[in-house]
C-alpha cells in the first residue's frame, strides 16, 4: 500500500484492536501466562505507554513501572534517541545520576529535547519527572 508508513501502521493497529480475530483468554490459560502481573494497579494510559516503550526495541532496555523507572531521565533519553537517532548528545548526560541533582539536570534536558522535537510541554520541568508527577508526565 503506497501513502505514510505510519499513518497505514496507525489504521492497521485501530482495526485489530476493534477487531482482533481472537477469543478471549480463560482464566486456565491466564494463570497459565502470568504475563498480566505487572499491570496490576496501573492506568490504561501509564500501561500504553510503558507497552510502547518496550516495543521500541531499545537494547537491555525495560520499563516496568513508567513513574519509578523514567525518575532519572535515562530511559526517556533512551526512547527519544531512538525516535530520533542523534538527538541526544550522551556527553551532556550523566549516566549513572547518584543524586537529585544529577537526575534533575537529566530530566530538564529531556524536556530540553522534548521541546526541539515539538512536544507540547507546557508547565513541566525535570523536577515534575523526578517527583514522579502522574498527571504531568501523562498529560
Amino acid at each position: 500500500v503506497s501513502g505514510n508508513k505510519r499513518l497505514n501502521l496507525a489504521f492497521t493497529a485501530a482495526i485489530f484492536n476493534q477487531c482482533p480475530g481472537l477469543d478471549q483468554l480463560t482464566q486456565e490459560e491466564l494463570d497459565k501466562v502470568g504475563l498480566m502481573d505487572d499491570d496490576v494497579g496501573d492506568s490504561r494510559e501509564e500501561r500504553a505507554f510503558r507497552m510502547w516503550m518496550n516495543s521500541l526495541g531499545i537494547p537491555e532496555f525495560y520499563v516496568n513501572s513508567l513513574f519509578e523507572d523514567c525518575k532519572d531521565g535515562l530511559a526517556l533519553l533512551q526512547v527519544m534517541d531512538r525516535i530520533e537517532p542523534g538527538i541526544v548528545s550522551w556527553k551532556q548526560v550523566e549516566r549513572k545520576p547518584t543524586n537529585r541533582f544529577k537526575k534533575v539536570a537529566n530530566c530538564n534536558y529531556v524536556v530540553v529535547l522534548g521541546k526541539q522535537m515539538r512536544f507540547s510541554l507546557v508547565g513541566i520541568g525535570g523536577i515534575d519527572i523526578v517527583d514522579g508527577n502522574k498527571k504531568l508526565l501523562l498529560a
